[in-house]
C-alpha cells in the first residue's frame, strides 16, 4: 500500500496544515494558501503539505502560486504519488508525461477505499455490477453453462462485482492495484460470510492472499 503522507513530522506545522483545512472547508481558501504557507516555513521538505497548499492557491484563484507550489510538490516526489506533474499539466505548466505514476493512482484509491461504495452506490446510484451480472446469468442459460471452473475480476475494488458472481463461479480471482479495496473485499467476505466459491485477492503492493 502507497501512503501519502499528510503529517509534516512537526507538530507546529501539522496544527497549522490542521487549521488551514478548515479555514478551506469554510470557503477561505486564501486565507488557508496562507496558513499553508506559514507551516511550510516550518517544514519545507514536506510533500504533502505542498500538495495542499497547490490545491488552496488554486480554489483561492491563484494559479502562479498553485503553479510554484506543485513544482516543489514534484521535486520532492520521487514516486509521483502526489500527482504533480498531472497538476502542472492541467494548468498548461508541463507535459503530464507517459500515462499516471502507478503510486499516485494507488494511494488515491487507498485513500478513496473507505467511502468507496458510499460514493459510488449510494450517491452516484452506480448499477454496472448489476447490469452485467443480469447479462452474464442470461449468456449462461442461453449456452446452457450451469458453473464456470473460473472467473478473474480486474479492478475487483471492494468486490461489488464478485458479489454478483460468487454464485457462478467455483473460483473467483479478484485483482486490484490498491491493496486498500483488497482489504475492504476481504471485509466484506469475512463479515458476511459468501462460503463457496473460494477467493484469490491479489495486489500489486502485496501479492497474493488466499481466502477459502
Amino acid at each position: 500500500m502507497i501512503k501519502a503522507s499528510y503529517s509534516s513530522g512537526d507538530v507546529i506545522a501539522d496544527r497549522r496544515a490542521d487549521y488551514a483545512r478548515m479555514l478551506a472547508e469554510s470557503g477561505d481558501h486564501a486565507a488557508a494558501a496562507e496558513l499553508m504557507e506559514q507551516a511550510l516555513d516550518i517544514a519545507p521538505d514536506w510533500a504533502g503539505g505542498w500538495d495542499l497548499a497547490g490545491g488552496f492557491h488554486d480554489k483561492a484563484g491563484n494559479v502562479a502560486a498553485a503553479i510554484s507550489a506543485w513544482r516543489k510538490l514534484e521535486a520532492l516526489d520521487d514516486e509521483g504519488v502526489f500527482g504533480a506533474r498531472l497538476k502542472l499539466a492541467a494548468h498548461g505548466a508541463g507535459p503530464a508525461g507517459e500515462g499516471t505514476a502507478i503510486g499516485y493512482v494507488e494511494a488515491l484509491f487507498d485513500q478513496y477505499a473507505p467511502q468507496f461504495e458510499q460514493s459510488l452506490v449510494g450517491k452516484l446510484g452506480y448499477r454496472v455490477p448489476d447490469l452485467l451480472g443480469t447479462l452474464i446469468e442470461e449468456e449462461m442459460s442461453r449456452l446452457a453453462i450451469a458453473k464456470f471452473a473460473i472467473a478473474l475480476d480486474l479492478g475487483c475494488g471492494t468486490g461489488l462485482m464478485g458479489e454478483r458472481l460468487r454464485s457462478r463461479v467455483e473460483t473467483l480471482e479478484g485483482i486490484d492495484i490498491s491493496a486498500a479495496m483488497i482489504a475492504e473485499t476481504a471485509k466484506r467476505i469475512s463479515t458476511i460470510g459468501w462460503g463457496k466459491p473460494n477467493w484469490l485477492l491479489r495486489c500489486r503492493s502485496i501479492g497474493k492472499t488466499s481466502i477459502s
